[in-house]
C-alpha cells in the first residue's frame, strides 16, 4: 500500500502542469499507517505562491481520487 501511495504522489508531481512554478516539493519520513485504521499519512511540503500551491493540492487530491483513495 505504501508503495502505491508514493507512486501516485510521484506521478502527480511529474504530471503537474505548472511544476516549473513550484520552487520545491519534498516528502520526509515514511508513509505511515495511522494506528488501528485504514488511513495512511504522507508528509510533504511545497514551496510556491499560494495560487500554485492550492492548484497543486487540488490536483494531488484528484489524482488520489482517481486511484480510489480518499485524500
Amino acid at each position: 500500500m505504501k508503495k502505491k501511495i508514493f507512486e501516485i504522489f510521484k506521478k502527480a508531481v511529474e504530471s503537474f502542469e505548472n511544476l516549473n512554478k513550484i520552487e520545491l516539493i519534498a516528502t520526509f519520513g515514511e508513509i505511515s499507517r495511522i494506528e488501528n485504521s485504514n488511513f495512511y499519512e504522507i508528509d510533504s511540503f511545497i514551496i510556491s505562491n499560494k495560487k500554485v500551491h492550492d492548484n497543486f493540492i487540488s490536483y494531488l487530491q484528484t489524482q488520489f481520487e482517481k486511484e480510489n483513495f480518499n485524500p
